[in-house]
């Protein structure tokens, strides 16, 4: 159907506003560590013991490449690797399998491993290189990937968006792998809806629609199902236009809203929630958030932090740990414990810490300095076989064994 020019605004406002926050991911604008500081090393000794004493007990450095963005499946055992317009797998050891080479680049942000490690979720780079997305599934065994949403469009042009409906981005799996959830972009009149699309990982149905959320302006950045399936978490609003700025949660279908944190405009860069990250606690009762908005030239690794969690029960907000700032933090495989990066002053670096719960006390378990991946906008992956996935300052991938 043909539409009227002026009817492309939201989607370019929409666009602009993701543009600037993509912008404000860059390393360039993000606090900064030297690179020279001296660590003392200590010797670590491998044991077992329980979640609340884990740490650190060995390292592998990996031949991973630093310039795109590695993400550690549930399992452990595999590495997905992303860079404009490869995705590769990788084993453990670092060692390449196999890869797939997209016609456009990947937005490497969107990736997502299934909860049983056999595919991958992603979609084109809408943001950065207006790229028309459809929602992907690659088999991590063949490296074979699948267009679920192909609608036959592949470079967006907003001097004609008549064809522009399927604007399909945040997909994120169910729990049993099966199935995928995602927000479809779609303009009627002067609004952009976003509706919420539900469609199985094995291509052999279309896309169903189970809702919507609230409309106009409303730049979505993150979305997550709950692990039984029947609640979503997800950010509403990324520039100063959105009434009620913060992280969501809803019905499947998007009814009964309720915002577990409240946000406000950061001055520095007048983006109020911009979660470019959500994810549920194992046990579903808890929500990490990772708000970009918490990053940006004016502050310090001392005095921000980016990761925040809420009570699913309308309970209240919390900090990562009690004592210290957190910053991309990751939930654990089971339980409600988190790992996260925090700034220690004397040694004027990030280090590794843990804590048992949301709130709790910081307890570091690895002596040596690490960083977030450059534009990282995920939180540090805690895999079912307790390894996790970081990079030193040296640029280098590694692999923590904890124990």
């Amino acid at each position: 159907m043909k539409r009227n020019s002026n009817l492309h605004l939201p989607f370019v406002a929409i666009l602009l506003s993701a543009l600037f926050l993509t912008a404000c991911s860059d390393v360039s604008s993000t606090p900064n560590l030297p690179t020279n500081t001296p660590v003392p090393t200590t010797k670590l000794t491998p044991t077992n013991p329980p979640v609340t004493s884990l740490k650190v007990v060995s390292v592998d450095e990996l031949a991973i490449p630093t310039t795109g963005i590695a993400y550690l499946s549930p399992d452990g055992k595999l590495i997905a690797w992303a860079d404009k317009t490869d995705l590769c797998i990788y084993s453990s050891a670092g060692q390449k399998q196999k890869c797939f080479t997209a016609k456009q680049s990947i937005d490497s942000y969107s990736i997502r491993w299934s909860p049983d490690s056999m595919f991958l979720t992603f979609t084109e780079d809408f943001f950065r290189d207006l790229n028309e997305p459809d929602i992907w599934v690659m088999e991590a065994a063949t490296g074979t990937a699948t267009d679920l949403t192909e609608d036959g469009q592949a470079i967006l042009k907003f001097t004609d968006l008549s064809k522009a409906e399927f604007i399909d981005l945040q997909p994120s799996w169910s729990a049993d792998s099966k199935s995928l959830l995602f927000i479809r972009y779609r303009q009627g009149g002067s609004i952009v809806y976003l509706d919420l699309y539900s469609i199985a990982a094995d291509g052999k149905s279309k896309a169903q629609k189970l809702g919507e959320l609230s409309s106009y302006r409303n730049q979505n950045s993150a979305l997550v199902l709950s692990p039984d399936g029947k609640k979503i978490a997800y950010n509403k609003g990324i520039d100063t236009t959105e009434k009620e700025p913060g992280l969501w949660l809803a019905d499947l279908n998007g009814k009964n809203p309720v915002r577990l944190i409240k946000e406000d405009v950061n001055p520095a860069t007048s983006i109020t929630s911009a979660y470019f990250s959500v994810e549920f606690s194992a046990d579903g009762k808890y929500i990490l958030g990772l708000n970009l908005a918490g990053v940006d030239s004016s502050q310090t690794y001392e005095t921000g932090r980016n990761s925040r969690v809420a009570a699913v029960d309308g309970s209240g907000e919390l900090e990562v740990a009690s004592d210290k700032q957190a910053w991309w933090a990751g939930w654990s495989p089971k339980g409600v414990s988190l790992v996260y990066l925090a700034y220690d002053k004397a040694q004027n670096a990030l280090f590794l810490y843990m804590t048992d719960k949301p709130g709790g006390i910081s307890r570091a378990i690895y002596d040596q300095p690490l960083k977030a991946y450059p534009n990282r906008r995920i939180g540090l992956s805690w895999a079912a076989n307790n390894t996790l996935l970081a990079i030193n300052r040296d640029n280098k991938v590694l692999l923590l064994h904890l124990g």
